[in-house]
């Protein structure tokens, strides 16, 4: 799921700032960040979405905006 939304890119601009204080205070950079550390927080705003999205189709299944009436 990190393609789709951004997380790839989060990753490596985090990794980039991350080396570049490393690097104002004069240390080498740091190993990159492993991925599955952040499989939680993906399975969480994963399960926020899809609750939203039950939701709303369930919402508007049962009470549908008319418009123009």
């Amino acid at each position: 799921m990190l393609p789709f939304d951004g997380g790839h890119i989060a990753v490596a601009v985090f990794e980039r700032i991350r080396n570049m204080v490393r690097s104002a205070r004069g240390k080498v950079a740091a190993a990159p960040v492993n991925y599955l550390k952040l499989l939680p927080a993906t399975y969480v705003v994963l399960v926020l979405v899809v609750g939203y999205m039950l939701l709303t189709v369930t919402a508007d299944l049962v009470n549908p905006i008319r418009l123009f009436q």
